[in-house]
């Protein structure tokens, strides 16, 4: 579907999608048509199934509304009688509409690459960037230093950094394409050994060992909100976003390692605990994650890969494969490239060959910056296209 939904959506199937099944398809990175055919599609879709105002803004939220062409936008978007009935769409468009020159039609896949933010905490040194070239680039300091164990997670082209042991209600925002750092809004509880993630444009910051709330943030808002709670204390966990879904995975769960997987779901702001369990008990938990696949490090030298699919809302989680590699404690983070998983510690980068199940030899350089690693989130950045 990532290579022919230009064709789907000429066929007029799309039509016959249901909405998770539209979610699921249009919220992939893979995607190869241009965003404009993409929104199309979406435009298609409601026309014709005329859902809920709250479900038309989860999938606009899906599409990437800053690579569209932006005539189309004045043409054929702006004055629809989708967006017309809509404000909350209204808003979103014209904030693109009045924040970017014309552009023509972008595509996700080829315009994008990957860059890892390491949590490299050393006082107010809170990130180091390793590119896509793999090479280390240096990222100011922070304005404050949030002490040990801050969460991060990236969002368009900034990353949100939640909590830490001595500032728990601290969020710190950096913009990587200015290199600058902003103070952001207090969340509402304490935070630290927590976990982030994103889903439909929000940054979301999830329990840890002083609240079991999960608090919510978009980008146009000014405060967190609480919209959710794990009920029960989870510290090192790995959060994984499967559609409008996130999948709280593993980590200590009163003090001992957990195999549990809680789903929260940000739309209606429930959490459930799934059936299926992790293959493995973890005291603390990170992983990578490139839907269907995701592979997952604990602290008892465990590596899994897990395959995880969503049918209709229906969340599958099927177990691939465990490995045994070796224990980085609770200071380290994942990433996957070029076919291995590679480990960022204090001391350097270890690699991982996943079609082996084995470790090869790293030559990767060594970050210039020294402090514990306390996780690794991944942003892709737009090249600038002349």
């Amino acid at each position: 579907m990532a290579k022919k939904f230009a064709d789907f959506v000429q066929t007029g199937n799309v039509v016959q999608l249901t909405k998770d099944e539209l979610l699921e398809i249009i919220s992939k990175e893979e995607m190869e048509c241009t965003e404009d055919i993409i929104l199309k599609g979406a435009m298609k879709w409601i026309e014709h199934n005329n859902p809920e105002p709250d479900d038309v803004k989860v999938i606009f939220e899906n599409v990437h509304l800053d690579i569209v062409d932006s005539q189309f936008l004045i043409d054929d978007v702006v004055f629809s009688d989708i967006v017309y009935k809509n404000k909350s769409v209204q808003v979103m468009i014209q904030k693109v509409l009045r924040s970017q020159c014309r552009v023509s039609a972008r595509s996700r896949v080829s315009p994008k690459i990957s860059d890892v933010f390491v949590l490299h905490h050393n006082k107010t040194s809170l990130l180091s960037s390793f590119t896509s070239d793999n090479k280390w680039e240096a990222v100011p300091p922070a304005p404050v230093d949030p002490g040990k164990f801050y969460s991060a997670a990236g969002l368009g082209d900034k990353i949100y950094i939640t909590g830490g042991f001595d500032k728990r209600k601290c969020t710190l925002i950096y913009d990587t394409i200015t290199k600058v750092w902003i103070v952001g809004p207090d969340l509402t509880h304490d935070h630290c050994f927590h976990c982030m993630a994103t889903a439909n444009s929000k940054v979301y910051s999830i329990g840890g060992q002083y609240s079991n709330t999960i608090e919510e943030l978009s980008d146009s808002e000014t405060h967190w909100q609480v919209v959710g709670d794990l009920g029960l204390t989870r510290l090192f966990t790995f959060p994984v976003t499967v559609g409008e879904n996130i999948l709280v995975m593993g980590g200590r769960k009163y003090s001992v390692g957990s195999d549990l997987i809680q789903c929260f779901n940000t739309r209606t702001h429930t959490v459930s605990q799934l059936n299926t369990k992790l293959p493995c008990s973890s005291e603390s938990l990170r992983g990578s994650v490139h839907l269907p696949d995701v592979y997952l490090l604990d602290y008892d030298r465990h590596v899994m890969h897990l395959q995880v699919t969503n049918t209709d809302g229906d969340i599958q989680i099927q177990v691939k494969s465990t490995a045994e590699w070796k224990s980085f404690n609770y200071y380290f983070g994942v990433t996957q490239r070029d076919g291995s998983l590679l480990c960022f510690t204090k001391d350097g980068i270890s690699k991982f060959n996943v079609a082996e199940g084995k470790e090869e030899q790293s030559t990767f350089s060594k970050s210039p910056r020294s402090g514990e690693v306390y996780n690794v989130c991944t942003k892709s950045s737009r090249k600038t296209l002349h």
